[in-house]
């Protein structure tokens, strides 16, 4: 069996379109799991123990966020799919005796509950986080200062400017990694853009490109001053920086060395 932290973030089984997809699923599994040993169900039962379970749905949560477009607040969008969760077109009629079925119902899943509400995750929150309110005040009016700070509610008179320093009016603070955020929700974006996800995918990986060019300018400048350009008895008796400064530019050599040191 797989550790939790063998997880990664991109893991999904190739009858699924979304990472997303696959690993709401492992939630729900492991959530499910972890009430039955809490209820004392699995005790005769060859399931892992409830450590284990209880680490891959927190690490499932984890990653979830990660792939959430609003991650601070995914929970919210968690209680909205899982409330979609037990709709009658999603409901299974047979057991789930056979692998085939299992693959079904995923698709089933990600298709009806998670491809149709991954478009506006950061509206659903809202969305849900209003209904909520609303539910909890009943027929209490008067506005609360957590409402304006949470952006449930507006005040024109009293605060006419308070919208324009709402979290939905500023600058995204990474707009690569947000871009990347939502292109891993986006179905079928592997096949669409396969050269912007590969590239996004391994974007740390590249960073680190520009670090070639000095270091491989300066061992070849090295090269070029100690291979074979000074003989043995020589190199016995010389200091490198006799070597190295001879008949060569400093600054030139300084630029190199630095940036060596920079990479």
């Amino acid at each position: 069996m797989k550790s939790a932290q063998q997880s990664n973030i991109n893991e999904k089984p190739n009858h699924l379109n979304l990472s997303i997809s696959y690993r709401f699923i492992h939630l729900v599994t492991h959530a499910i799991l972890l009430v039955l040993h809490e209820l004392d169900q699995l005790s005769n039962s060859n399931l892992p123990n409830r450590d284990y379970i209880r680490q891959h749905f927190e690490n499932d949560y984890t990653l979830i966020c990660q792939l959430s477009t609003n991650p601070d607040q995914c929970y919210i969008w968690l209680y909205k799919l899982i409330n979609h969760l037990v709709d009658s077109n999603i409901q299974q009629d047979s057991s789930l005796d056979h692998n085939q079925k299992v693959i079904e119902f995923e698709k089933c899943i990600e298709d009806k509950l998670i491809i149709p509400h991954i478009g506006s995750i950061i509206n659903e929150i809202r969305e849900y986080r209003l209904a909520y309110n609303k539910f909890f005040k009943q027929d209490n009016n008067e506005l609360t200062l957590q409402e304006l700070i949470d952006e449930l509610a507006v005040d024109e008179e009293q605060y006419p400017l308070l919208s324009l320093f709402h979290m939905s009016n500023t600058h995204i603070a990474n707009s690569i990694d947000s871009f990347y955020a939502k292109l891993r929700v986006t179905p079928n974006a592997e096949k669409a853009y396969p050269m912007t996800m590969l590239f996004l995918k391994r974007s740390e990986d590249y960073a680190n490109i520009r670090y070639l060019h000095p270091i491989i300018t300066f061992v070849n400048y090295l090269s070029q001053k100690f291979n074979y350009r000074i003989t043995r008895k020589d190199a016995e008796k010389k200091m490198i920086q006799e070597v190295l400064f001879k008949d060569s530019d400093k600054t030139t050599e300084l630029k190199l060395y630095n940036d060596f040191i920079e990479a």
